[in-house]
């Protein structure tokens, strides 16, 4: 499999690492590496295409069939790399110093990411709704006192005093008829009484009637929230190939 090619560091034959393979070709009928991109530093600014024919796999990297030394001096690639024309790969075995395949197994092309029948994963991603509350002043109470004036009618009992007058007849001589003029109490032959009488007296006193307590009450309610959310769907074109482009590894 040559789909773990990609990151492997590059030796040539004497153990001399000069990159790292970022890219990979096969050729369009083939479906075999030949061509690959190499990162020669860390950042992989510097970049060379080199052949791959008789590449072998190791533990720690990949042996390939040239020279370390000619790797570093061959021109650096300028900007993304699609393909390899075919007049362009025959410029590089030349290069290089490796025979050029057939003309059937040109020109080049990037290796799939997927090949044969292997499952191709995607990940879906959606948005969700995430709701937080957060208090703000809704409103402002002030409690104050206020004198409120009302009549009121009460029914209230007095007592008065009254003068009573009560006649007794005396009868029989049990009584002495008094010589000379009437015998009276006073000089003046009157006697005086003074009568009373109660008179409403309304006095007013303030007293606590009532106790008033103010508390706060947290109320929960429940309100239902609309927005729209996006979410991520699969298609899937299927575009039937031509006998030609059945030949193209996949």
């Amino acid at each position: 499999m040559v789909e773990d090619w990609i990151g492997a560091h590059v030796e040539d034959p004497s153990g001399r690492r000069f990159g790292t393979l970022i890219d990979l070709f096969v050729g369009r009928t083939s479906g075999e590496p030949e061509f690959g991109i190499v990162a020669l530093a860390a950042d992989g600014r510097d970049r060379v295409a080199v052949p791959l024919g008789g590449t072998r796999r190791e533990t720690d990297g990949l042996v390939v069939a040239l020279d370390a030394d000619l790797a570093l001096a061959a021109p650096r690639m300028q900007g993304d790399v699609d393909e390899i024309p075919a007049e362009v790969g025959a410029m590089i075995y030349d290069r290089f110093g490796v025979p050029a395949p057939t003309q059937s197994d040109a020109p080049t092309r990037p290796m799939p990411a997927a090949a044969g029948d292997e499952d191709v994963e995607v990940v879906l991603s959606e948005e969700q709704l995430a709701v937080e509350t957060r208090s703000q002043a809704t409103e402002r109470v002030r409690v104050r006192k206020r004198v409120v004036t009302e009549d009121v009618t009460m029914t209230v009992t007095v007592r008065r005093e009254e003068l009573i007058i009560e006649r007794e007849p005396i009868v029989g001589t049990s009584h002495q008829a008094a010589d000379g003029d009437f015998a009276l109490p006073t000089e003046t032959g009157e006697v005086e009484f003074v009568l009373h009488a109660e008179e409403p007296v309304v006095t007013k006193r303030v007293v606590p009637v009532e106790r008033v307590k103010l508390n706060r009450n947290t109320i929960t309610e429940e309100r239902h929230i609309s927005e729209t959310v996006r979410r991520e769907r699969v298609e899937v074109d299927e575009t039937p190939l031509t006998p030609a482009q059945e030949d193209i590894p996949r």
